[in-house]
């Protein structure tokens, strides 16, 4: 999208990229929040993170309901996250990412262990989906890459003449 809702510097993907770039630095990269990016752009979110690509260095993870930064768990609020793995799996992430919640604040101490397990069970799953989503590029990657020796070949038969002939559709 051209425009963010909030409108100032470094609300827009458009600006981070232009300040990052500014730097002609590899070690200079940025860092995206998705509770913010959810509030900015909502489902398009994945937009400014397809635009950030290689320049994301960090990434906090936290969702909310679309009103207010509420730094809910992921999978509460309501943001696509098997949406925003796959493009993070688009654009080779590699960086760091902060689990952004507030999640034990008021809870009891003996309720705080079990929350943290479900946090990990939530970042477990987070990544689960991350792996699942490189590995079908990958196996998309290997299509593509193959697709146009089938076509090839498939033109070296119709040349030949030969009576029979298979034709292979691949679909991505």
């Amino acid at each position: 999208p051209a425009h963010a809702k909030i409108e100032r510097f470094g609300s827009r993907a458009s600006d981070l990229v232009a300040l990052i770039d500014s730097y002609h630095s590899d070690f200079v990269g940025g860092c995206w929040d998705f509770g913010h990016g959810n509030l900015n752009y909502g489902e398009l979110q994945t937009f400014g993170i397809r635009k950030m690509g290689k320049r994301l260095k960090a990434l906090h993870f936290a969702d909310n309901l679309g009103a207010r930064d509420d730094h809910l768990p992921p999978f509460v609020g309501m943001i696509n996250w098997e949406k925003i793995m796959q493009t993070l799996a688009e654009v080779d992430y590699d960086g760091c990412l902060v689990l952004e919640t507030v999640q034990n604040v008021r809870l009891p101490d003996h309720l705080k262990e079990s929350s943290m397990r479900f946090l990990g069970d939530v970042c477990a799953h987070l990544d689960s989906l991350f792996e699942n989503a490189k590995k079908e590029l990958k196996e998309r990657s290997h299509i593509n890459r193959t697709t146009p020796k089938i076509v090839g070949m498939l033109s070296a038969i119709m040349r030949c003449s030969t009576p029979k002939m298979e034709v292979w559709i691949l679909k991505s």
